[in-house]
């Protein structure tokens, strides 16, 4: 009665909650109408057999004849619930041993609730002889029923079979798992031929098409994979379809077993996941074995392989001797419609993973499943090709985007002034349009691309961009191609990628600049100033895009693995060494030749700083009243780095005009410190000359963006300060302030005060300076500082 009772509690609880919930939605009403239909029926089911089991064996024999006739007569739903009315009855005395024969009671109990196994098998075997006659007709609905009823008689007369055996529960489970089952063995039958009946037409279009395209070239294979691309995915779609569709039916006929758990404590064996997918896996295997068979005989073409390296390393010789040959990059042209390729292999392998992880996931299974090893295989193989091409194609997407450059081409007219206008033209037409699936990206790195029109232009003239077009085409193509190879969802293909494209990069590019910049410092610079900008700019900005695209590559990454250890390994090599010392190469690069501009520089800027050499800091009132009124240096010092600099502030990116100025600052500031400790100040000279510094500095900050050039003059701005005390003492008013962090050393102070001519030199000689801690700290790091001033 407790079981019933349990019943009586889920009527009272969904009446409850049917009247004081609000509707939502209809679907959600008609799929709780119908659980509650179904908790009605099966509670009527048992209460039906709680009442023939108090009645004679008599009864139970009438029952069994009953199922057995609806069974001959077609009837099989009916058949269906009155056997689960029968198991109600008689599966509590079979889940426990035989009674003691000693009692009678026991005895008759026993003959009234065990079914005659005789009429059982009888019951069974015109089940069996039925289900050939379903399986003609091909009724689903009485496929599956025909199916559990067998299963159901098969295992209550196993169970019938073994009563000796069982001695609790769990003995109950034992017993149940030894037997092989039959009505599920006839349900996946069905699946299979459900299989055949779907995928067989299938797969025999897409042989029929692919035979019809007997060509190999390039356009006829991207037809054919793009034919097993759909293929793949409807016959992966029909078989996913299948399974869930399978697991649903037997979930539905299974439901009521659980009825069995609440008042038993043990149910019958029903139907799991992996007795159900797995056969219809199988099945399909073969039809998924013909699609990869025919993916692979079109990525498998030597010709084509050879071709495409035989390209990339012709690219290459081409633009080390910076060279162009329209007839020969004509006749390659066929080769970039390999990026529909690439796509379409791309996205098979996306979809084979896809199902490999929905078979995993449906199969309960923690371990990897043994049966789709062998369509992980195929995939690897294919994938195996498939890097092979990406690489290529990528190299020589890249080296078409340096090809067609506009830096290159204005370097192509200095190194080749007999060439005209018109001439520059038809070498470069069909380069401009080769590779019309290479497009420029929406990147943004800090600043703008003008569009350059500069072919022809005679080599004095202004360049009117800051960048180089190929950074555009080249980041392009980088991007997508990683976001292809992740959008396999196969980790060693995406990571064997990401390090192919990061040597490209490393082998081809920077190799590259690196000829270009050779090339601007051969011959007179000023003609080829602007092109060294550029590259400068082409550099920094190449290090910008990198970090921008590998931080969104590795959130798409997070994003489409769902495996953790798939996603650490896409994380590290994305973030990894490789482009960590592309990145430090760029630095390096970018430092070495900002000093070598600013060693052009600086002969300008020294005469610049000459005239100070020429000025007395020794000065009466008279004479500071003239300085205040006409400067006699730095208001032309900095009218003249104006000019200087107007040329570089104009074409150089932010981020390298403001290292060039903190190299200009530091270069300023060692001069200035040289000749400030050769000259003789007043403290009216002192206060000149910190009015000149300030200045200077505040230009100079006025020049940059992103970080102030006033740490460079840190120890330059202590002298001059000192410069202006009224006393020898005041610099012990500084000297232990922990906020003034001195750059100085006792003597180099000393040394300072000694260049005032009016402060005693025994006052100067007796100062006392004690060096703190911190002082102590901040000399060392000066001493370091000076050390590596001096090397540059």
């Amino acid at each position: 009665m407790n079981f019933l009772n349990f019943f009586k509690r889920i009527e009272i609880k969904d009446e409850k909650n049917n009247d004081s919930s609000p509707v939502v939605q209809n679907n959600n009403n008609n799929s709780k109408d119908n659980n509650n239909d179904d908790v009605d029926t099966e509670l009527n089911l048992y209460l039906e057999s709680r009442k023939l089991s108090s009645s004679t064996q008599n009864d139970l024999d009438v029952l069994m004849l009953k199922i057995n006739d609806k069974i001959i007569k077609n009837d099989v739903s009916q058949a269906y619930q009155l056997l689960k009315q029968f198991v109600y009855i008689v599966y509590e005395p079979l889940c426990r041993p035989p009674v003691d024969r000693g009692t009678t009671y026991n005895q008759l109990s026993e003959r009234y609730h065990i079914p005659s196994i005789n009429k059982l098998e009888e019951l069974y075997q015109t089940a069996r002889m039925k289900s050939e006659e379903i399986i003609r007709i091909n009724n689903e609905q009485s496929l599956v029923e025909i199916s559990m009823i067998i299963s159901i008689l098969q295992q209550i007369k196993y169970l019938l079979l073994n009563r000796t055996r069982i001695s609790s529960e769990n003995s109950v489970v034992t017993v149940l798992s030894q037997l092989e089952d039959d009505g599920l063995t006839l349900f996946t039958q069905y699946l299979r031929k459900q299989v055949l009946e779907s995928l067989g037409p299938m797969i025999q279009d897409l042989i029929k098409l692919n035979q019809q395209l007997s060509a190999k070239d390039i356009k006829t294979n991207c037809k054919s994979l793009e034919n097993c691309c759909q293929t793949l995915k409807k016959l992966l779609n029909q078989v996913a379809h299948n399974i869930t569709h399978a697991m649903e039916l037997s979930n539905d006929h299974w439901k009521w077993n659980d009825l069995l758990l609440q008042k038993y404590k043990v149910q019958l064996k029903q139907w799991n996941s992996p007795d159900l997918l797995m056969p219809i896996h199988n099945q399909s295997a073969f039809y998924i074995d013909q699609i990869y068979k025919i993916l692979q005989e079109r990525i498998q073409d030597k010709r084509m392989i050879n071709d495409l390296s035989d390209a990339c390393f012709q690219f290459e010789t081409i633009i080390q001797n910076h060279q162009y040959s329209p007839q020969w990059l004509d006749s390659i042209k066929h080769l970039f419609s390999l990026d529909e390729m690439l796509n379409y292999l791309a996205i098979s392998s996306e979809i084979s993973n896809k199902y490999i992880r929905f078979i995993q996931d449906q199969s309960e299974h923690t371990k990897p499943i043994p049966e789709l090893n062998n369509m992980k295989g195929k995939i690897e193989e294919i994938m195996t090709i498939y890097v092979e091409l990406e690489v290529n194609y990528f190299q020589l997407s890249f080296s078409l985007a340096i090809y067609r450059d506009n830096l290159r081409k204005i370097v192509y007219t200095l190194k080749n002034p007999q060439i005209t206008t018109q001439d520059l033209l038809q070498l470069t037409s069909l380069a401009s349009g080769t590779g019309n699936n290479i497009t420029s990206p929406k990147l943004t790195a800090g600043h703008t691309i003008t569009s350059p029109n500069s072919i022809g232009q005679p080599p004095g003239s202004r360049i009117n961009f800051k960048i180089s077009s190929m950074l555009d085409d080249i980041f392009f193509v980088f991007r997508k191609v990683i976001q292809r190879s992740i959008q396999s969802l196969n980790t060693s293909t995406a990571c064997s990628i990401i390090n192919q494209s990061c040597s490209t990069f490393e082998l081809n590019f920077l190799p590259f600049i690196e000829s270009l910049l050779q090339f601007t410092f051969q011959g007179d610079f000023d003609e080829k100033r602007d092109i060294f900008l550029i590259i400068l700019n082409d550099l920094k900005t190449t290090q910008l895009y990198l970090q921008k695209i590998l931080e969104q590559l590795t959130e798409q990454s997070i994003q489409k693995f769902k495996n953790e250890n798939d996603q650490k390994m896409i994380s590290i090599c994305l973030g990894g060494d490789n482009f960590t010392s592309i990145s430090k190469k760029i630095d390096q690069l970018l430092h070495t030749n900002l000093e070598k501009l600013l060693k052009i520089l600086s002969t300008v800027i020294n005469q610049y700083l000459w005239p100070i050499r020429r000025i007395s800091f020794e000065l009466k009132d008279t004479d500071f009243e003239i300085y205040e009124i006409n400067d006699p240096f730095v208001l032309d010092f900095i009218s003249n780095m104006v000019q200087l600099l107007e040329p570089y502030k104009k074409n150089l990116l932010n981020q390298n005009l403001d290292e060039l100025i903190h190299l200009i600052a530091n270069h300023i500031a060692i001069i200035l410190e040289e000749h400030i400790m050769q000259s003789f100040f007043n403290q009216l000279g002192g206060i000149h000359l910190s009015k000149d510094l300030r200045k200077i500095i505040e230009f100079l900050c006025t020049l940059t963006t992103e970080q102030n050039v006033r740490h460079k003059f840190t120890k330059l701005t202590q002298i001059s300060h000192i410069l202006t005390f009224d006393q020898v003492n005041d610099v012990m008013d500084y000297w232990d302030l922990k906020e003034y962090n001195w750059k100085l050393n006792p003597l180099q102070i000393k040394q300072v005060l000694g260049r005032r001519t009016d402060f005693p030199k025994n006052l100067i000689h007796n100062l006392k300076l004690i060096e703190t801690p911190v002082n102590n700290n901040n000399n060392n790091n000066n001493v370091q500082q000076q050390q590596q001033q001096s090397k540059r």
